[in-house]
């Protein structure tokens, strides 16, 4: 699972902006990429446009085993300890 405030623009990952929401301290970008859809939140007012190509990445994720794997849950953060 990778949640909008786990992700970043700028990175080694592509996408295309589809929409983006505006909510007060933050912008939410909806990005079309090769992995599915995407969300990335950053701080500020707009500054991309539907069809803008962007980079991206991805600050921390959770890992989740899948249905053949054990019950164990971890969490990854890039090694900042969060």
């Amino acid at each position: 699972m990778i949640r909008p405030d786990w992700t970043r623009l700028g990175g080694p990952l592509t996408g295309t902006v589809m929409d983006l929401s505006y909510a007060g301290p933050h912008v939410d970008y909806r990005l079309d990429t090769p992995a599915g859809m995407v969300t990335v939140r950053e701080s500020g007012t707009p500054h991309l446009a539907p069809g803008d190509a962007v980079a991206w990445g991805i600050t921390r994720v959770w890992l989740v085993a899948g249905p053949a794997g054990g019950s164990d849950e971890a969490t990854r953060d890039g090694g900042h300890g969060r």
